[in-house]
């Protein structure tokens, strides 16, 4: 049985298919907890709206709302054992799976066809020092490696772990190396965008602005 928060249509929000109309499919369960957490409702199951559905019963339901692309998110996706199998059901009818994902938890079992957002928790959400260091290796060119940013401070400690892995600087872009994209994204209402894209432009670095586009025309 997998522990659903919420199934919806939307538009992905966020890069690398920013725009699309998709299906939302949010997990229930967090590790975690991030100070500017925006998903409350889905840290822990909630009797009043959680769903325990089989894996057969969800991916019916996303096939019934049109969208061939669906985001499943959360909560924290891989912290149900059942996610795997999920996966594999949606790619079976061919969905198109982008997977949002903290990073805490081993992505090796990850189809390969999965489109994988990974967030690197900074120290300004409280999680630092969660990111498992062997993901890096499960991660490709369609991939994304993700930095939530609150400050400057967030910002600095983000470019030295991009430093620090040989994914991003000036002498070696991320798009010549074979990794990861990587994503600045900033804390809904706490730090101005257009601050964090003139930090992107001055450092010089291959870098992807990613504003959660979902929010600012009021969707899920």
């Amino acid at each position: 049985m997998v522990q659903i928060s919420e199934i919806c249509r939307s538009i992905m929000g966020e890069a690398p298919l920013q725009g699309f109309p998709c299906v939302i499919l949010r997990l229930a369960g967090c590790n975690l907890r991030c100070r500017y957490c925006d998903t409350p409702f889905a840290l822990v199951p909630d009797p009043d709206r959680t769903r325990e559905l089989t894996v057969r019963q969800v991916v019916d339901e996303v096939r019934s709302l049109g969208p061939r692309l669906v985001l499943l998110t959360g909560g924290e996706p891989m912290s149900q054992d059942e996610t795997r199998g999920l996966i594999e059901g949606l790619l079976s009818v061919g969905m198109r799976v982008v997977l949002e994902t903290n990073g805490a938890y081993d992505l090796s079992p990850v189809p390969v066809q999965v489109i994988k957002v990974v967030d690197v928790k900074c120290p300004g959400s409280g999680e630092s020092g969660t990111f498992l260091g062997a993901n890096l290796t499960t991660l490709g060119p369609k991939d994304r490696l993700k930095f939530v940013v609150r400050d400057r401070d967030d910002y600095l400690w983000s470019l030295g772990f991009l430093r620090e892995h040989g994914l991003a600087g000036k002498e070696e872009p991320a798009a010549g190396s074979g990794g990861p994209g990587i994503l600045f994204s900033p804390v809904f209402g706490e730090i101005d965008p257009g601050l964090l894209a003139r930090w992107i432009i001055d450092e010089g670095i291959d870098a992807q602005l990613n504003l959660q586009v979902h929010k600012y025309i009021g969707m899920p």
